[in-house]
């Protein structure tokens, strides 16, 4: 579970004193994009990244999106880009963001951006920080909560053999993650236990306040409306269900939404947390901020300013 995420955009520096230079005939109208982004998903060989610039038609008011590159990651997940670009370009653009597109239309002259949206950063003073979300400070401080119950085969039943992400086990829970920030549509959270070393997924899910999307190993009674699972049908080989899951780890993980409802072992954790040796049922465990790394580092573009 060395699972890194670094990304790297964040510095645009144009040395430039006013607009009013820019119509000078001695400045060259190109200038150089430079970006470096690390800790990328591995995607399937039909599908690839997509880098765009958006800015404002100023006659309409309709938002553009002006592709910049069209590149896959390499088996690291690192897109590295330099390229000259065209100056006007870089003057109105508002933002840059990365999507996920397939490989046979990306390059077409009239691709529109998926909602795959994987990374975008506005641009404030020539500079940007890409982010998986639209405020990064979000992830820090966070925090969560968790219950071992098993509502999907009745009360009182191999209680101790169940995840649920909420912040009480009573008449009316609520949910246990309500500082998770909503993620660009490229993205998904995943819930997970890891039992002596073996990972267990809950579900993937879009919200902390709505069903995950997987309840495979549940029993046949309704759950939360929450995420969470019980482990008490079709244990994954190497396991028995139910199980007591005192001592296991607990995760809260991003992922890449390739369309699954559950994965094999998490990308980025950003919560986790121990259950007790002396676990109870229908009590109320912690989740804290995990040291994974989600977004860093720089990029930038150089102009020239006379010939």
């Amino acid at each position: 579970m060395n699972t890194k995420f670094f990304v790297v955009f964040a510095t645009l520096l144009l040395f430039i004193t006013g607009c009013d230079y820019f119509d000078n005939g001695d400045t060259l109208n190109v200038s150089k994009f430079e970006t470096n982004i690390s800790g990328l998903p591995a995607l399937p060989d039909t599908m690839t990244f997509v880098g765009w610039f958006q800015y404002e038609n100023k006659a309409t008011l309709k938002k553009i999106a002006e592709r910049v590159f069209v590149l896959d990651a390499d088996p690291n997940g690192n897109i590295s880009y330099n390229s000259d670009k065209p100056l006007s370009s870089l003057q109105r653009a508002e933002l840059f963001y990365l999507t996920v597109e397939r490989k046979i239309v990306a390059n077409d002259s009239g691709l529109v951006p998926s909602d795959r949206k994987l990374l975008s950063g506005t641009f404030s003073y020539a500079s940007s920080n890409l982010s998986i979300v639209d405020n990064a400070a979000n992830f820090e401080n966070l925090t969560g909560y968790y219950n071992l119950t098993t509502p999907t085969d009745g009360p009182n039943s191999s209680e101790l053999s169940g995840v649920w992400f909420i912040d009480s086990a009573s008449t009316n829970p609520v949910s246990g993650l309500k500082k998770l920030p909503e993620l660009y549509a490229g993205w998904v959270y995943e819930g997970w236990i890891d039992i002596n070393g073996q990972l267990v997924s809950t579900g993937r899910f879009l919200a902390a306040d709505e069903a995950d999307l997987f309840s495979g190993y549940s029993g046949t009674l309704a759950g939360f409306e929450f995420p969470g699972e019980d482990l008490l049908n079709s244990a994954p080989s190497g396991l028995t269900f139910p199980t007591d899951l005192s001592n296991a780890k607990v995760y809260i993980s991003i992922e890449y939404k390739d369309g699954r409802t559950n994965g094999s072992s998490p990308f980025i954790i950003v919560l986790e947390g121990t259950v007790p040796a002396s676990a109870q049922s229908n009590v109320t465990y912690n989740l804290s901020r995990s040291n994974k790394v989600i977004t860093s580092g720089y990029s930038f573009m150089t102009v020239d300013l006379v010939k």
